[in-house]
């Protein structure tokens, strides 16, 4: 599994941000065809934003299901409309963010026929990558 593959070493550069990931899988897996060097950039650039933007202590949540996602605490909901593209910089203004990771994403996303979004839920960033067969059921 990809996430197996890149935890570690994502871990080990965000230890300093003492996030603690919390990883759920449910009985179906979320299983893709897809090149895989673009699903680990996708599933890398997604895990990357949870850890950089996530607050000190904080709990980072990866879920697989129908859909696969991931959550984390914030303050106040992001522009949704402008969160995928190029060059975006939220409130805070991350200067260890390019600004590219979500932009990248989506485009992987939407090339493999998945639909990459975004939602405020109790206090907590929520992105969802869905798959498009799923979406129209």
């Amino acid at each position: 599994e990809i996430l197996d593959e890149l935890l570690p070493d994502l871990m080990d550069i965000y230890e300093h941000k003492q996030v603690r990931l919390i990883r759920k899988r449910e009985e179906q897996p979320f299983i893709i065809r897809c090149n895989h060097s673009l699903a680990q950039i996708l599933v890398s650039n997604l895990v990357k934003n949870s850890l950089l933007h996530n607050r000190k202590g904080e709990v980072a949540g990866v879920y697989y299901s129908r859909f696969s996602g991931h959550q984390e605490y914030g303050d106040a909901p992001l522009d949704g409309e402008k969160l995928f593209r190029r060059f975006y910089h939220g409130m805070d203004g991350k200067k260890d963010s390019t600004g590219l990771g979500l932009a990248i994403a989506r485009s992987i996303a939407l090339s493999s026929s998945l639909k990459l979004t975004y939602e405020w839920q109790d206090g907590m960033h929520t992105f969802r990558l869905v798959k498009e067969s799923e979406i129209y059921r």
